[in-house]
């Protein structure tokens, strides 16, 4: 079985400049609710485990890494990325005025010669125990006959 998601997408970003950060913190607060968690990749070593996989390993490699002024092939992607998000970010901070504002500060920070922001993917990969598996299809088979 493999077991993929990123960590630290919307989080990570230097010089954390304060008005991005409070408005990234909205976005991310108001995300929560649809289920969204930064943080998700780190937990999937766990949660492989207390899914009873055996034989896991664990792949943490950059999911992207913007060192100083963004290249025009990555900014168009972060263009996209904030418009399809737009919506979500206008729910998170009361308006589509600010959610414009949010926007441009991001872009902007993306613009900047010292700036780094990035996030890491994980994948983590494992086994289904025989036994389980065997219980599954047999379940399955049995459901099946009726």
């Amino acid at each position: 079985m493999v077991l993929f998601d990123l960590d630290g997408q919307l989080i990570w970003h230097d010089p954390a400049e304060p008005a991005m950060e409070a408005m990234l913190a909205q976005v991310v607060e108001a995300l929560g609710v649809t289920g969204f968690n930064p943080h998700t990749g780190r937990s999937l070593y766990r949660l492989a485990r207390s899914a009873g996989l055996t034989e896991l390993t664990v792949r943490v490699e950059p999911n992207h890494l913007i060192v100083g002024r963004v290249n025009e092939r990555e900014r168009a992607r972060w263009a996209l990325k904030l418009d399809v998000a737009r919506p979500a970010i206008t729910h998170a901070v009361g308006s589509a005025e600010q959610a414009g504002r949010a926007i441009e500060t991001f872009m902007r920070f993306l613009e900047n010669e010292d700036s780094l922001t990035y996030s890491v993917s994980f994948t983590v990969t494992g086994r289904v125990p025989l036994a389980t598996t065997t219980a599954a299809a047999a379940a399955n088979t049995d459901t099946m006959d009726r």
